[in-house]
């Protein structure tokens, strides 16, 4: 971007009025004598790109195409840019380069005027760059966006309308590569392919991240065997790695993120312990950034241990090669992150006495590297500090090469279990597998059968039990969930959060209970809710011989209703395949147990109402996501039951007429976790006052059969429905 006399013109007259000192000079002459290359054209400020964003997405329902291909192109340009100008202000002002030219002062006051001069410096940068609005903070939603690269899935269509194909497919690729699962955009790459004169150079990742590319390139030469091409990419994939990390690092330093449970119209804390608290946020964020840069767009994990992968890669393509200098250096830099690691020591020894040399030092290790591994171990050992001291929330290292020695004794066995899965991958997800359930128990209601087993779905721990409910029981809930039902409802109030052909709605336990006490619906329907969600918990507690009481975690009444018009060539499903506690990865066929996914969940449920509609079956499959294994038609009274973690990947197929009602229920064994509103609900329905009409039909819950029970129930907070 080029800059013209009126942007220097209009920082020279800040000088003017505002001269700034020392450092923040040193800086801000530096940047006008650099602004040539970095600022745009317009010689305006750079403007909000949320905005522009929210305009291209507007003028794509109006369908307005030539506006939206101006205004996206220019958001995601923005985008960039200011990206760019905050790393650069970030670049300019750091911290330590201000603290050295600082002059001694007694006290902390050397310590804040640092911070004071930083934040002077920061400001001004910004200032001169951005617009007001443009030094705000985006929107969560929005950025979520720009990071799945939703921008371009408009993008594509606009240039489709207009003709202009190959960016259209440069578009659709590039959104592609980040959302390889999308359906709907793998049929279109596909028709793409199908257009005459577009060549394969069309494909083009618009966001190709440089290490990648890199790291791609590396693996292609060692197939070839071409060791030399080989070192020199993946010496660029590590280059490159790095210069990913300083700009993920660089972002950290935002405004303060309070967590659910902060009340920030209440905080309390004085300078220092509110100081802090953010200064551990960052330092979190900043070692999350190592996961960030291992994460491949389209993949929902990291890969392992990256950075000194890399390394590792690099001595074998260098030894392979007959470079025994950059096979040294690689093996050297690999020490810094696993000092007492056998195999290398000894190719190391191996490499002084094929040389005749008795000093390894002739060869170091890279020094960027060395600086970048005693700053991580400085931040870790600062994390743990607020983690045992300060009520920090658990920090999740995310390397495998910390040293224990690091960890403070108090904190060394959580780590440790949370350091288990990296020694060995497929061991961590075996014990995973492990269950604690043994399916074949008694079934203590009457009525009730077994209508398909484990055995005869492909899998384990899994079960269709029909006769839960009979058919008034099923109608009146149908009727409860249209009645009360708010659109949307659990699912942040996002009317199709699954898929955009279908509607849903839900209700709660607790908004039902809310509803009957204010008189909107009857008594006996918020009752029968409840008894039927109890009646599934002490059926599944006896069938699957669970060896401690089960919880409910969260419970919903849910409709899916396929939208007139909507239906036509849809290949989508209505709920795409996943997890329900831990986050599948189609591609590697993992499932990782963490946050976000619900990992408190054991058992889960889909209690059916109805069957008068068209799709809806329920689908289980491998965990390639791809493979069914089983498959299930929904009817009155039907329930589905299985573990929720990697054994039972599931799905449900395209709703494409008609409403599909279901009770989606997960159990937890974890007392803690159990679901709060439910206990309130609870409490609300016992405040009810006895309904006067005693002919208003009360449905009682089926006698018991023989067989055990288990009392003991709690609850947990209400979280969204992942069935």
């Amino acid at each position: 971007m080029a800059t013209s006399l009126a942007d220097v013109a209009s920082v020279f007259s800040v000088f003017l009025f505002h001269p700034p000192a020392g450092l923040l000079l040193q800086f801000s002459l530096a940047w006008l004598v650099s602004a040539g290359s970095h600022m745009h054209s317009s010689a305006a400020l750079l403007q909000s790109y949320d905005s522009l964003y929210h305009d291209g997405v507007r003028a794509y329902f109006m369908k307005d195409w030539e506006k939206v291909v101006t205004l996206l192109e220019w958001a995601l340009q923005t985008q960039d840019d200011v990206s760019q100008a905050r790393l650069g202000c970030h670049s300019g002002c750091r911290l330590d380069e201000i603290a050295r030219d600082a002059e001694p002062l007694v006290s902390d006051l050397n310590f804040f005027q640092a911070v004071l001069r930083r934040g002077e410096c920061l400001s001004f940068c910004e200032r001169s760059r951005l617009e007001p609005a443009a030094r705000a903070p985006v929107s969560e939603d929005v950025q979520s966006d720009f990071n799945k690269r939703v921008p371009y899935n408009f993008l594509q269509v606009a240039y489709y309308k207009l003709k202009k194909f190959d960016k259209a497919v440069s578009a659709a690729h590039t959104f592609f590569v980040s959302n390889p699962n999308h359906i709907e955009m793998k049929m279109n790459i596909r028709s793409y392919r199908k257009i005459k004169g577009l060549s394969e150079e069309a494909f083009v990742d618009r966001e190709a991240q440089g290490h990648w590319l890199a790291y791609d390139s590396a693996i292609l030469c060692e197939e070839k065997n071409d060791f030399v091409g080989a070192m020199q990419h993946w010496e660029k994939c590590v280059n490159e790695s790095l210069a990913a990390l300083n700009q993920c690092r660089a972002t950290c330093e935002g405004p303060y993120q309070y967590g659910e449970d902060e009340d920030y119209l209440n905080d309390l804390r004085d300078l220092y312990q509110k100081t802090a608290a953010h200064f551990l946020q960052v330092l979190s964020c900043r070692q999350g950034c190592a996961l960030q840069v291992a994460t491949k767009p389209g993949r929902l994990s990291a890969y392992e241990d990256f950075l000194p992968s890399l390394f590792r890669r690099l001595y074998y393509s260098a030894q392979a090669a007959g470079l025994l200098n950059q096979a040294v250096q690689a093996a050297k830099t690999l020490q810094l992150f696993y000092p007492d690691d056998k195999e290398i020591n000894e190719s190391l020894q191996q490499y002084l006495q094929s040389e005749g040399k008795d000093d390894e030092r002739t060869v170091i290790a890279r020094e960027d590297v060395q600086a970048f591994v005693q700053q991580s171990l400085e931040e870790k050992r600062l994390l743990f500090f607020g983690v045992e001291n300060l009520g920090f929330p658990s920090f999740k290292d995310p390397d495998p090469w910390t040293p224990e020695s690091v960890v403070p004794e108090s904190l060394r066995e959580a780590w440790r279990a949370d350091q288990a899965p990296y020694g060995n991958e497929s061991e961590g997800h075996t014990k995973e597998e492990e269950s604690v359930f043994i399916e074949g128990g008694s079934i203590p209601l009457q009525g009730v059968v077994v209508a398909q087993s484990s055995e005869y779905l492909n899998g384990s721990n899994r079960v269709v039990l029909d006769g839960l409910l009979n058919n008034e029981e099923c109608r009146t809930l149908l009727q409860l969930a249209n009645i009360a039902a708010a659109a949307g409802d659990g699912y942040r109030g996002r009317r199709s959060p699954h898929t955009p052909h279908e509607n849903f709605q839900g209700l709660t336990l607790l908004r039902a209970a809310r509803l009957s006490l204010d008189g909107a619906i009857n008594q006996s329907d918020i009752q029968l809710y409840l008894n039927a969600t109890d009646r599934v918990r002490r059926l599944l507690q006896s069938y699957f011989n669970s060896p401690t009481p089960l919880y409910f975690s969260f419970s919903h009444l849910v409709c899916r209703t396929a939208i007139t018009g909507q239906q036509e060539g849809r290949i989508d499903l209505s709920h795409p395949v996943h997890a329900d506690n831990c986050l599948l990865d189609a591609e590697s066929q993992e499932c990782w147990k963490e946050p976000p996914a619900y990992i408190h969940r054991d058992l889960s449920a889909i209690l059916y109402l109805n069957n008068d509609f068209e799709g809806g079956n329920l689908i289980f499959t491998a965990r390639d996501g791809k493979t069914v294994t089983a498959e299930v038609s929904p009817h009155c009274g039907r329930l589905v039951a299985f573990t929720s973690g990697s054994q039972n990947p599931h799905g449900v197929r395209a709703v494409t007429s008609g409403q599909r009602c279901a009770v989606a229920l997960w159990f937890t064994l974890d007392e803690s976790r159990s679901d709060e509103e439910r206990k309130e609900a609870e409490q609300l329905i016992n405040e009810l006052p006895e309904e006067e009409d005693s002919n208003e039909k009360q449905v009682p819950e089926p006698p018991q059969a023989l067989g055990r029970t288990v009392r003991g129930r709690s609850e947990t907070k209400g979280t969204r429905d992942e069935l």
